[in-house]
């Protein structure tokens, strides 16, 4: 029966006595078995360096990231700096600063994908005690309808506690952490850099085998090979000749470092164990091969923001959410928030300037752009400016396509011939609408393409380029021009764009006109 099961341990890839049932199983130097040979538990894997770099990136990115708690309201929002659970998340436990403690529940849910916390309610408040996720486990029986839990002290003694409750617990995808989902990949890391320590510990080179045409006595034998290592092994013996006696031979009985190719190793563990914790390749240092990360380091990081952080972020403030704001019939508008954006900012004038043109085109209000930036709102930041592209402080009949215009009609004057127009005037407000929206869109296309070019003029100037490549059909079928016309209008945009930069967008609406006048088949100001 003891060979079955430990039969059955080996083929799951777990020690034979990695039983949460046996007390051995909350041994500190508990490992998983990996099929590269040596156990994998946390001290061992953290040596390893790019698995140390990839979990501390992930949770002190994570960890550093403002939070709070808040209060939804009809058009605004209003931290509750007061709350318990924010005052918890400021100082969770006497021991621990909130920083720390957030930091360690994501180390907990990557190592071992599980991460509890003791829920304490005392005169201090709410406060969170972080629990060894080895000394705990799930009792939870069928039909129960909350969760329990298993405590082992250290003195050995069991508790029971209560899901939600006593004990709040943060479960990773599959309950598992990267110690086991990555344990064979951690292995491989692990031996190749215990087999490489030993490489450079003899020198760097290969093991040997003396042999003598005649017998030797055991002790003659030994002799010789101590002499032999004592005077060309290890570093200092490495650029000794060596000299032999009596006819002897040497043999090579180990592969080089080159035929054992440390290097290519080395760079495919590097490579996997960023896959497996969810690291850019350049946070690690991998910056020799191109990567489906993105391209750039603004890039990368983006998309380690969305694939990565972000979920972390949701999954932490929902849970939260979950367990100490929802009385049972909803949260009444509060909620748990982790400013995730805050890691995205850009330079302090490109955010300006992505910020004026986003408020300029009509894609976020003023109070949308304080959002992005963790601000309150101030009191009529919901609204747009009166006129697409209209400047604060400018008239709102304002009309910035139209320039300088006196209202005012000069004394003993004729009156103004009407414009020759191809069109009524019905059909020029329709056009002019269609094109200030064209132009919004154009804006709102450029800014997105601003966020990860602008600072590099070549790259911008190619990214605009491309972009109004795939612009010409939608001018022609909004407008009804023909396709050489709106060439003709994307090359000149193109061109306005690439010299004037990221600044140029902040008028982009002043081409309203041009437009216009293109699909009336007219010149601007024509009499």
């Amino acid at each position: 029966m003891t060979s079955l099961i430990r039969s059955i341990a080996g083929s799951f890839g777990l020690r034979a006595d990695a039983n949460p049932l046996d007390d051995r199983y909350y041994d500190k130097d508990f490992s998983f078995t990996a099929s590269a040979g040596p156990n994998v538990s946390k001290d061992n894997a953290l040596r390893v360096g790019v698995f140390y770099r990839s979990v501390i990136i992930r949770a002190q990115s994570f960890a550093q990231l403002p939070i709070g708690v808040y209060q939804r309201g009809q058009k605004t929002r209003t931290e509750i700096s007061d709350h318990p659970l924010a005052m918890a998340f400021d100082r969770p436990n006497p021991f621990q600063a909130g920083i720390e403690w957030r930091r360690d529940v994501l180390i907990d849910l990557l190592l071992w994908g599980n991460a509890y916390n003791q829920i304490v309610f005392s005169g201090d408040g709410l406060q969170f005690i972080p629990l060894d996720p080895l000394r705990i486990r799930e009792v939870t029986k069928e039909g129960d309808r909350v969760r329990s839990y298993e405590l082992t002290r250290q003195n050995g003694q069991k508790i029971i506690l209560v899901g939600d409750r006593d004990v709040w617990h943060l479960k990773a995808a599959f309950g598992k952490g990267l110690l086991d989902l990555a344990r064979n990949t951690l292995g491989l890391a692990i031996s190749a850099e215990a087999h490489s320590s030993a490489f450079m510990r003899r020198g760097v080179k290969s093991s040997v085998v003396l042999q003598h045409p005649g017998r030797l006595k055991a002790e003659v034998a030994k002799a010789m090979g101590e002499n032999f290592n004592a005077a060309y092994g290890g570093s200092e013996g490495y650029s000794k000749t060596p000299v032999l006696w009596e006819d002897m031979k040497v043999q090579t009985i180990s592969i080089d470092h080159q035929k054992a190719q440390f290097l290519e190793l080395d760079a495919a563990t590097q490579e996997r164990i960023a896959t497996f914790a969810g690291v850019a390749p350049y946070m690690v240092g991998i910056i020799e091969k191109q990567t489906s990360w993105g391209t750039g380091v603004e890039e990368q990081f983006r998309t380690f923001n969305t694939l990565s952080q972000s979920p972390d972020c949701r999954y932490f403030e929902q849970d939260a959410a979950r367990v100490f704001l929802d009385s049972g019939r909803g949260t009444n508008g509060k909620y748990v928030r982790l400013n995730d954006a805050a890691m995205l900012r850009s330079r302090n004038m490109e955010q300006a300037q992505i910020h004026e043109i986003q408020i300029r085109s009509h894609v976020k209000r003023p109070n949308e752009c304080r959002l992005d930036l963790d601000m309150d709102p101030y009191e009529g930041g919901d609204d747009f400016p009166a006129v697409p592209g209209a400047q604060m402080g400018e008239a709102p009949n304002h009309d910035p396509s139209k320039g300088a215009e006196d209202l005012t009609d000069p004394p003993d004057s004729e009156p103004a011939k009407p414009k020759r127009m191809k069109a009524t005037d019905k059909t020029e407000q329709l056009a002019r609408w269609i094109a200030g929206d064209l132009l919004r869109a154009e804006a709102a296309g450029l800014m997105e393409i601003a966020k990860t070019t602008a600072s590099d003029p070549e790259k911008w100037a190619r990214a605009v380029s491309a972009y109004y490549g795939r612009r010409k059909g939608t001018i022609v079928e909004s407008l009804s021009i023909t396709p050489e016309q709106a060439e003709a209008w994307c090359k000149e945009q193109s061109r306005l764009a690439s010299e004037g930069g990221a600044a140029a967008l902040t008028t982009w609406t002043e081409h309203t006109g041009r437009l216009v006048a293109l699909a009336l088949e007219t010149k601007e100001g024509e009499e």
